[in-house]
């Protein structure tokens, strides 16, 4: 039985945990929140000054705006997301669209955007876990009992005695 694909929420999650632990210190993303459950909502949010169209991340490094549209692999982008696009790239900054963790990855390693972190496929990490397994290592040295405070004072005493 196949996996369900991913929402575009989940998606997004897996990508701002990801870009937590990832981005180098001199870097900032956040999540813009313009999706709307009542009717009541979505004309607060309009109030507010939310436009459509929006990206879902924005990502800011080194002066740079980028921007990445968020997906499941069979969403589409909508005219108002393709005008928004249009809109900043013409003001010079990036705009993406990512179906995954691992495209969010690539746009940024595209970007030349250090990262600390790397996203890992589950094949991927297994391999990892193989290989640190394989490695031969030489078995630790047993530790060595710590005498305890009353017999290193009985020692000490002796010690005087004999040489004072």
């Amino acid at each position: 039985m196949k996996a369900p694909a991913p929402t575009e929420f989940g998606i997004q999650c897996a990508a701002a945990k990801f870009l937590t632990h990832a981005l180098p210190p001199d870097a900032w993303f956040t999540a813009i929140d313009h999706a709307t459950k009542s009717a009541a909502e979505g004309d607060k949010k309009k109030r507010m000054g939310v436009k459509p169209g929006i990206a879902d991340m924005m990502i800011l490094h080194q002066k740079h705006v980028h921007w990445i549209e968020m997906k499941r692999a069979a969403g589409k982008v909508s005219a108002e997301q393709e005008a928004f696009s249009a809109i900043v790239r013409s003001q010079g900054h990036t705009w993406h669209r990512a179906n995954s963790v691992e495209d969010v990855e690539a746009i940024l390693r595209a970007l030349c955007i250090p990262l600390r972190a790397t996203t890992m496929t589950a094949r991927q990490a297994d391999t990892m876990m193989a290989m640190k397994a394989a490695v031969v290592r030489k078995p630790a040295k047993p530790r060595q009992p710590r005498p305890d405070a009353g017999k290193l004072r009985k020692v000490a005493a002796m010690r005087r005695e004999l040489f004072f």
